[in-house]
């Protein structure tokens, strides 16, 4: 199931998370089972909850996390707490009957089977995940009304308004606070994982094909919406935002912060590829200043809003629903904390493929 984690992550939710529904009413649970749960009649197996606590793994160590014996066991409360809300908002959508368009799921599981390099990565995925294409159908339909739901839900958050995001930021300032900094754009020429030399090569060529486009006098912002690999910011010129040290990879970080405003790199090359990149400012230590961070703020304090409408709609919903989990209590931990505003002095996108 490893092979093909990054794959499961690009869809928005995990391929098998939803639970099967049974015909007859539910026998109880018995040691060695595969059912780790219920919610009302509907039966959650390890199965669902194995590849939700490989997904929420495999996140964790592609932001550099390493798991402990004790955060596994987190990891799979997690997992489980995840199976329990999503099969929760799956029920209120059919009752609420929101259908998904068949359209849109042939073109979700369109987009989802480009992930593959050939039709038989593919089959062999459904195969490794012992699952039929008709089942992925069915399941991208399921996300697709549960998405419905949670929309409707999120957009009767009222928005945050100018009065509230200048007392936030009056009273946080410190989060405003940034050390050096580079505001950047940049054109990608992806390279994807475990490409051959060849491969390599190509997309060298295909870069230096832009550079010299524009050293030519080509618009930086033009190339980068034509060309780029980027679609993080392909769509805003190639734009970055500013970003401080340690925030991109290091090829990538190094070339930025060594070029005056105004200049322009040659083709770097990090793991995602080659870039060409252009700087736009270089700052040193300072605040960022209310209207730049107010672009950053708002739409954070929306989201945070957002999601706090429809935690509270799911909590709701599990007060009237017969829930059962036959996981072990999980150990002891300290409660979150309350996520932070967005960094000071970072851009919206990072460098990806």
């Amino acid at each position: 199931m490893k092979t093909h984690l990054i794959a499961l992550i690009l869809m928005s939710l995990a391929l098998g998370m939803f639970a099967d529904t049974p015909k007859a009413a539910p026998a109880p649970a018995k040691p060695g089972d595969d059912t780790v749960g219920r919610v009302n009649a509907t039966v959650l197996t390890r199965k669902n909850l194995d590849i939700q606590v490989a997904i929420l793994l495999e996140q964790g160590k592609r932001m550099g996390h390493e798991f402990t014996d004790k955060d596994k066991a987190m990891v799979e409360q997690k997992a489980m707490n995840n199976l329990i809300e999503m099969e929760i908002a799956w029920q209120e959508a059919q009752k609420e009957g929101i259908k998904a368009d068949p359209k849109e799921t042939d073109k979700k599981v369109a987009a989802f089977k480009s992930q593959f390099k050939t039709p038989d990565e593919f089959q062999a995925f459904l195969k490794e995940m012992a699952i039929s294409e008709d089942k992925l159908k069915e399941d991208t339909a399921k996300e697709i009304c549960i998405y419905a739901l949670m929309d409707k839900w999120a957009s009767a958050a009222v928005p945050v308004t100018e009065t509230e995001l200048k007392a936030y930021y009056d009273a946080h300032t410190d989060q405003f606070k940034h050390g050096e900094r580079v505001r950047a754009a940049h054109i990608l020429v992806s390279v994807k994982e475990g490409a051959t030399a060849d491969e390599k090569a190509a997309a060298k060529k295909k870069a230096e094909a832009v550079l010299a486009q524009l050293k030519g006098g080509a618009d930086f912002a033009k190339l980068a919406a034509e060309k780029s690999d980027d679609p993080g910011s392909k769509g805003q010129g190639g734009e970055l935002g500013f970003f401080r040290k340690g925030q991109m990879v290091k090829e990538f970080e190094d070339a930025a912060f060594a070029l005056k405003p105004g200049e322009r790199s040659g083709v770097v090359e990090s793991k995602f590829g080659f870039h060409i990149i252009k700087a736009e400012a270089h700052e040193g230590e300072g605040t960022v200043p209310y209207e730049e961070g107010k672009a950053r703020l708002k739409p954070f304090m929306d989201k945070q809003r957002q999601r706090e409408i429809v935690q509270h709609k799911i909590d709701e919903l599990k007060k009237t629903a017969k829930i059962e989990s036959y996981l072990a209590p999980p150990p002891a931990a300290e409660a979150p904390a309350k996520p932070a505003a967005p960094p000071a002095g970072s851009g919206s996108h990072k460098p990806s493929h």
